[in-house]
């Protein structure tokens, strides 16, 4: 269960569209879907060692109410950082996300 007061930040969910540009080249832009409230931590090193077992490559854990639409291939934008997706649970019967991520490193 998510305690709304740990909720502090704010981040942005984005998903990948597929775009021509004007010289006919499909190119991969990122639509904003919302900017919701979310609790993100740094994984501990249990949750780490667990999130390999698992076959992932995680660096953060992202709780969120339960968002409509939201994919593996979205991203979150938090503090100017790009957190890609590397699992999604669905968690207290469809009313929040449980997100595994891993911070996309320019």
């Amino acid at each position: 269960m998510i305690i709304s007061g740990r909720m502090r930040e704010r981040v942005t969910v984005q998903r990948p569209v597929d775009k021509q540009s004007t010289f006919g080249e499909a190119t991969l832009e990122w639509e904003t879907l919302a900017t919701v409230w979310a609790q993100v931590r740094n994984l501990t090193a249990r949750d780490l060692f667990a999130a390999q077992q698992a076959g992932t490559l995680a660096t953060h854990r992202i709780l969120i109410r339960f968002f409509v639409g939201l994919t593996p291939q979205c991203r979150f934008i938090w503090r100017g950082r790009i957190m890609e997706i590397t699992s999604i649970i669905e968690a207290e019967d469809r009313r929040e996300h449980e997100v595994f991520a891993k911070e996309k490193v320019a």
